[in-house]
Order: C-alpha cells, then sequence, then structure tokens
C-alpha cells in the first residue's frame, strides 16, 4: 500500500525592502537584551559603535550562524509577523549585530532583529540582509570592567 501524497502549498516569496536607517524603537530593544547580558560599560560602548557602524550586506544563514543563534522555523510568532510584513511590503529595520572575538572566545551577538532574519531565512538562506555591524574592543572593555 502507497503511503498517502501530501500536497503542501508553498509559500510566496516576497521580497524584503529594508529601510535605509536602523528604526528608534530596534536600538531601545537592543539596548534593553544587552543589558541583560553585558555590564553597563560594555553596552553603552557597543550603543556607540552602533550609531557610527556601517551597513553591510550579510546573509540570513551567516548571521545565525555567527551569532550562534537558533534556526527557529516560520511557525514561531515572531517569524510568522515578519513574513506577513514582507508578504504586506512593509519596510523592516536592519538587524544589529555585534561582532565576536575569536580570542575572548565570544560569538557575535544578534542584538535585535532575530526574527527578522528568521524570516528572510525561511525565504532563502542565502538572501542579504542589511546588518550594522558594531566592532568593540572586547579585551580593553574586559580590562575596564574588572
Amino acid at each position: 500500500m502507497r503511503p498517502p501524497v501530501i500536497y503542501i502549498q508553498e509559500r510566496k516569496k516576497s521580497e524584503p525592502v529594508w529601510l535605509k536607517a536602523v528604526a528608534p524603537d530596534d536600538l531601545a530593544n537592543a539596548n534593553s537584551f544587552l543589558r541583560l547580558a553585558f555590564p553597563d560599560p560594555v553596552v553603552n560602548a557597543i550603543l556607540k559603535a552602533f550609531k557610527t557602524a556601517s551597513v553591510a550586506q550579510m546573509s540570513a544563514k551567516d548571521i545565525l550562524r555567527a551569532s550562534g543563534s537558533p534556526f527557529l522555523d516560520e511557525k514561531v510568532p515572531g517569524v510568522a509577523r515578519q513574513l506577513d510584513l514582507i508578504d504586506a511590503g512593509e519596510p523592516l529595520s536592519p538587524i544589529l549585530f555585534v561582532r565576536g572575538s575569536a580570542q575572548a572566545m565570544l560569538d557575535g551577538v544578534l542584538a535585535d532583529g532575530l526574527h527578522r532574519t528568521l524570516a528572510v531565512y525561511a525565504l532563502d538562506p542565502e538572501a542579504k540582509l542589511p546588518v550594522k555591524l558594531a566592532s568593540v574592543d572586547w579585551a580593553a572593555l574586559q580590562n575596564a570592567v574588572e
């Protein structure tokens, strides 16, 4: 006996529209998240770095890998919401990413934009996203905090 054939409706693949600048509430979200993980002097240095950081185009897959973030599927509510925004043509804010340090054995930190990144990943893992890359001197910050 043959197993039943299951037809899966494929999701239409919309192209995300991106804002040129980071939305103010995304910087506030990054601030809130980072304060859970790092002491105030480190967070202040990261937020300062975001203000002058350039925007790079990075693949969704690489952002997730560099941050060690989980590869959640589109059924997760936050990801589904971002997919709905993409389908509606709503512009999305660039991703906020803090570069890690191999020397300090720190993964990069996806400070804001996990669900946006996962939504784009669900559409195309190789798709490029605008990412504000903050670089900080982890060794100097560690010495300042100690």
